[in-house]
C-alpha cells in the first residue's frame, strides 16, 4: 500500500503555485475514482481479504463515496472531509447513504483494514485515516499523507509554544520604545516572553513596526542575535526587508531603532524555499538534525503558507534555540495549496490563541474606520454587501448581468483603454528622457486584479485587450515603430536562483525599435535591475494579474474584476477574495486618496461577501490533543 500513498499524494498535491481556477477540473475527480478502484484491487491481495470477499460490493460503494467526497473537497484546499460532506456529495450524485448505513460502511472498512483510526495512523501503509468525533457527521476522513502533515505541524507548533523570556534589557528597551500601552506593545511583549508568537493584522495595522520593535528590544539584550527573515514568495520577502529598512530610516523615529539600524546590513530576507535549499555556513542544507542557524526567525505573509510548506520549513527550526514570529492577515485569502494554517492558528478555538500566543492588531493606519476603504473592508468582513461610495475612492461599476457581447463590459474596456493611454504617454516620455524611475512609478501606480484566468472578465481577456489598446495608443503618439513587446509589463511565474528572480516578480519590457539587433531587456523596478528577456524563466503578461498574485502588494489605483456568475462554483467568489483585492489600495504619494473600481455582476458581489472560504481541517483538534497532555 506504500505505492498507493504516493499516488494519492500526487493526485491531491496543490502546492505547485497554480491559481485556484487551474485546479478545478474533472481530472482530480476522475483520478480519485480510479484510485478508489485501485485501493480495492490492492486490498484483494491482502491475506485478510477472504473474510470480506462476500461484501465486495458494499466496500466498493463505500470507497467510491469517500473518494468522490475527497475529490470534491480537494480543489478548495481541504485537508479532509467530514462524513456529513461524504453524504452531501453522494446525495448530489443521487445515491446518499443514511447516517446509519454510513456508520456500518466505516466499521466495515476499518475491520477490513482499508482504513485506520487516528490512533493507528502511524505506519502510512493504509491510505485512509478515520478521525472519530462525538457527532458521527463531524467525524473526518483523511488521506494518510495529509493526516501526517497535520499531526506533524501540530507537534512542531506545540514544541515551539513554550515560555522563552528575553533579558531584562529587552523589557527596559520596550518601555523606552513604547511607553504607552496598546496592541503594539502587547504584541512585542508576547514575542519577548514566548518562543512562538503569531501577529495577525490587516494592511496598515503596524505588523512591520511591531517586528522592528521586537528586534530592537532583543538586540538590546544581545547584539549578537542572528536574525533570519522569510516569506513564501520572493516579492513578499523583499517587501518585508524594505519595510523594516523604511521603518528604521524614518526621520520621525530617529534614534528608536539604533541597534537594528546598525544590524541592518546583516539582515537577509529569502523565500522559505530558498532557506530550505541553500547551504549554511557549515556547507550543508538545513534539516531537523542541522537546523537553521538563527536565533530569531520572522516569517511574513503567513496566510500564503500551505500545510506542506509549513511542515517542511518549521521542521528545520531549532525549537530549543530559535524564537519564531509569524506575521500575516488571517482575513486574507488562504494559501493556494492545501490547509488554512494561519486561519486555524488564529481561530478563537485555537489553543495557541487561548494561551495568548496570538497577538492581533486591529487599528489600521492605512484604512481608518471612518475612511471609505476602511468602511468597505469592515462591511466585507462582516458579510455585508454595502458599498460606501460617498465622497471619492470607490467607483461602483457593477452590473446586473455579464457582458452580452465580448469578454469585458463596456465600462471595463473603457477603464483599460484610459489607463493604457496614460501608460503609453509614460513610455513615450521614457524614449526621450530614459527616466526608469518615472516609467516604473507610472506602471506600478495602477493594477487590474481578476479572480479567474480565462473567460469573461478574466486575466487573459484583460491582458489581450490591454495589449491591443496600448499598441493603438502608441501608434497615435507616433511610436508605432516600437517592437511588439515594448512597454509590456510581465510577471515571472517560476523561481530562478541563478538570476535571483522569483515567482511573482514584475518587470517592464523596455521600449525598443522593431529593427533593433540588441537583446530585449526587462527592468525590475523593485530590485532596480535589468535582465535580458530571453534569459527569464516562464513569464506572462501582467497588465492584469490574479488576486492571489497581488497578495503583499499595494497600488494607488486598482480595478477588481469579479468572476462571472457562470464561474461562481463556490470556490472563486468569496469574502476573503474580495477583502484581499480591495485592501491592495493605498494612498497616492501626494497624499490623495487611492481608488478602487469594482467590475462584475452585482449578484456575484453580494454572494461573495456572504460566502467565506471553507476548508475542512482538523489542525485545531490536533493542537488540542497535544496541549491536553501538557
Amino acid at each position: 500500500m506504500d505505492d498507493f500513498t504516493k499516488e494519492d499524494a500526487l493526485t491531491l498535491e496543490t502546492t505547485d503555485g497554480r491559481d485556484k481556477e487551474e485546479r478545478q477540473s474533472d481530472a482530480g475527480q476522475t483520478a480519485l475514482h480510479h484510485y478508489a478502484g485501485l485501493h480495492l484491487a490492492m486490498a484483494k491481495r491482502m491475506p485478510t481479504w477472504t473474510k470480506y470477499a462476500g461484501q465486495e460490493n458494499e466496500i466498493a460503494k463505500a470507497l467510491d463515496a469517500i473518494y468522490a467526497a475527497l475529490a470534491a473537497a480537494s480543489p478548495s484546499g481541504s485537508l479532509c472531509v467530514t462524513l456529513a460532506q461524504v453524504m452531501e456529495t453522494a446525495s448530489a450524485e443521487g445515491g446518499a447513504p443514511s447516517e446509519e448505513a454510513l456508520a456500518k460502511d466505516i466499521a466495515l472498512l476499518l475491520a477490513a483494514g482499508l482504513m485506520v483510526e487516528v490512533k493507528e495512523a502511524v505506519s502510512g501503509k493504509v491510505p485512509l485515516v478515520f478521525d472519530r468525533e462525538g457527532q458521527l457527521g463531524n467525524s473526518r476522513i483523511y488521506f494518510q499523507r495529509y493526516f501526517k502533515l497535520e499531526a506533524d505541524l501540530a507537534a512542531i507548533l506545540f514544541a515551539l509554544a513554550v515560555p522563552y523570556v528575553a533579558g531584562q534589557a529587552s523589557f527596559d528597551q520596550l518601555e523606552d520604545l513604547v511607553p504607552e500601552g496598546g496592541e503594539r506593545k502587547r504584541a512585542i511583549e508576547t514575542a519577548l516572553k514566548s518562543r512562538l508568537t503569531v501577529i495577525s493584522g490587516g494592511p496598515g495595522t503596524g505588523k512591520t513596526t511591531a517586528v522592528s520593535g521586537i528586534l530592537e528590544c532583543l538586540l538590546a539584550a544581545d547584539q549578537t542575535v542572528r536574525i533570519a527573515l522569510a516569506a513564501p514568495t520572493g516579492k513578499a520577502a523583499g517587501r518585508m526587508l524594505e519595510s523594516i529598512q523604511n521603518a528604521i530610516s524614518n526621520p520621525a523615529l530617529a534614534g528608536q531603532y539604533g541597534r537594528l539600524k546598525a544590524k541592518s546590513p546583516e539582515l537577509v530576507a529569502r523565500t522559505m524555499h530558498k532557506w530550505l535549499v541553500d547551504e549554511q555556513l557549515n556547507g550543508l542544507r538545513p534539516s531537523a538534525g542541522r537546523p537553521l542557524d538563527c536565533d530569531v526567525l520572522v516569517v511574513d505573509e503567513a496566510s500564503m503558507i500551505d500545510i506542506g510548506l509549513a511542515v517542511d520549513f518549521l521542521s528545520v527550526v531549532d525549537a530549543k534555540r530559535t524564537r519564531v514570529i509569524l506575521l500575516g492577515d488571517a482575513d486574507q485569502l488562504s494559501a493556494v495549496g492545501p490547509g488554512s494554517v494561519l486561519g486555524d492558528i488564529c481561530s478563537a478555538e485555537s489553543p495557541l490563541r487561548q494561551r495568548g500566543l496570538v497577538a492581533e492588531l486591529t487599528k489600521s493606519h492605512r484604512f481608518p474606520p471612518e475612511s471609505v476603504f476602511g468602511q468597505l473592508a469592515i462591511h466585507i468582513k462582516a458579510g455585508e454587501a454595502t458599498i460606501p461610495t460617498a465622497g471619492s475612492g470607490i467607483v461602483d461599476c457593477l452590473t446586473a448581468a455579464p457582458p452580452k457581447v465580448g469578454l469585458l463590459t463596456q465600462k471595463a474596456s473603457q477603464w483599460v483603454d484610459a489607463h493604457m493611454q496614460s501608460y503609453a504617454q509614460a513610455l513615450s516620455r521614457y524614449v526621450d528622457d530614459h527616466d526608469l524611475d518615472a516609467l516604473w512609478a507610472c506602471a506600478k501606480r495602477s493594477q487590474a486584479l481578476a479572480a479567474v484566468r480565462n473567460g469573461k472578465m478574466s486575466v487573459e481577456a484583460i491582458n489581450r485587450h490591454a495589449a491591443r489598446s496600448l499598441r493603438e495608443a502608441l501608434e497615435n503618439l507616433g511610436r508605432g515603430w516600437f517592437s511588439r513587446m515594448s512597454g509590456q509589463p510581465i510577471i515571472v511565474r517560476k523561481n530562478n536562483s541563478v538570476l535571483d528572480v522569483h515567482n511573482g516578480d514584475v518587470g517592464i519590457v523596455l521600449p525598443q525599435s522593431i529593427s533593433a539587433t540588441e537583446g530585449t531587456q526587462v527592468y525590475f523596478g523593485d530590485s532596480r535591475r535589468t535582465l535580458p528577456l530571453g534569459s527569464l524563466p516562464q513569464y506572462e503578461l501582467a497588465f492584469c494579474i490574479t488576486i492571489h498574485q497581488s497578495q503583499g502588494s499595494e497600488y494607488e489605483d486598482i480595478a477588481v474584476f469579479l468572476p462571472p456568475s457562470g464561474k461562481d462554483d463556490g470556490l472563486l467568489a468569496t469574502k476573503e477574495l474580495l477583502y484581499t483585492a480591495v485592501t491592495r489600495v493605498k494612498a497616492a504619494k501626494d497624499g490623495s486618496t487611492g481608488q478602487v473600481t469594482l467590475f462584475g455582476e452585482r449578484p456575484v458581489y453580494e454572494a461573495s461577501v456572504t460566502h467565506p472560504t471553507q476548508r475542512t481541517s482538523g489542525l485545531i483538534v490536533r493542537l488540542k490533543e497535544a496541549f491536553a497532555g501538557r
